[in-house]
């Protein structure tokens, strides 16, 4: 079991870094009692496009502008798929 020492919930991170980081919050008050246990992030951009030999499921994963613009061309059949073999 994790001490607090070594998580963060995902409430904590916004409460004290959202102005910092400019996180966008797409859904509030959902999750935000998770925690994070692993301190490692992982930028998803080859998964986007269907790449997931080697995701790091494991990790926060991290979705900038790049990955932001990519999604943003996808039609919605398109995007509800590779959301979900991102995230199941």
């Amino acid at each position: 079991m994790q001490s607090s020492l070594d998580c963060i919930t995902v409430e904590r991170i916004i409460a004290d870094r959202q102005e910092l980081f400019e996180l966008t919050v797409f859904a509030p008050g959902v999750g935000t009692k998770n925690k994070i246990i692993n301190n490692q992030v992982h930028r998803p951009g080859l998964a986007l496009s269907g790449f997931i030999e080697r995701f790091s499921y494991k990790r926060s994963q991290i979705l900038g502008e790049t990955e932001l613009a990519y999604i943003r061309t996808f039609d919605s059949d398109k995007l509800k798929t590779v959301l979900r073999r991102l995230f199941s």
